[in-house]
């Protein structure tokens, strides 16, 4: 199992109903790996679809 990453000056943090939720620079290249397909395929449209959809469903998680 991995560990918990590192805090950096890049991670944003908010509040979900009193849950503090950080997200880290990590999650967004992982999106970006995941999502990349396509951008290949030249639908940036897509792509902010699913990296917005991906953050919603694990944050509901």
């Amino acid at each position: 199992m991995l560990g918990q990453v590192n805090p950096t000056p890049y991670d944003l943090y908010f509040p979900v109903f009193g849950i503090p939720v950080r997200v880290t620079p990590w999650f967004w290249l992982a999106g970006l790996f995941l999502g990349f397909r396509e951008l290949q395929r030249g639908r940036v449209d897509l792509f902010f679809v699913w990296v917005g959809c991906l953050f919603f469903s694990i944050l509901i998680h």
